[in-house]
């Protein structure tokens, strides 16, 4: 996987099946709420659908259990439940290294550019509009969202 320069804002989930999907019935309340926290660190990843804290010669290195619940704020009991039983269901890899004594934990959302396509596809066309708004100040458009309608700047 190549480094991306840039993070996501956004990620994407499928109303139906969030709500009618495996998910909802493979894991609990609390696990579910993890999982969604895992797709948004994995979006806002350095690497896009990899939660991990760099990459080195050795591979990618990952954060302790304890780092995750602490940014999750949420129990190391909830955090390694959610782990094994997404791992088990093969919603994600886990890759467990020791690094000076400590375990950690390298992230991996099975399908990660499956499911996130959309985004990547909208790139071009978020660039395109970022040179616009540079060659043409007057005119921007603000936010990214469906259904934003365009500012024209110094216009009422």
């Amino acid at each position: 996987m190549s480094y991306q320069p840039t993070r996501r804002q956004w990620i994407k989930l499928w109303v139906e099946e969030w709500l009618g999907g495996t998910t909802r019935f493979e894991l609990d309340p609390a696990e579910r709420s993890v999982w969604a926290d895992l797709l948004a660190m994995a979006g806002r990843s350095k690497f896009p659908g990899i939660i991990a804290s760099g990459h080195y010669d050795d591979g990618y290195r990952g954060y302790p259990l304890q780092y995750l619940a602490g940014i999750l704020v949420c129990p190391d009991a909830i955090i390694l439940n959610t782990l094994k039983k997404c791992e088990s269901k093969g919603k994600i890899k886990l890759e467990r290294k020791i690094h000076d004594g400590t375990e950690d934990c390298v992230i991996i959302i099975v399908n990660w550019e499956k499911y996130q396509s959309e985004y990547q596809r909208q790139v071009q066309y978020r660039e395109k509009r970022k040179l616009q708004s540079k060659l043409h100040p007057i005119c921007a458009t603000e936010g990214e969202g469906e259904g934003e309608k365009k500012k024209i700047r110094g216009k009422k």
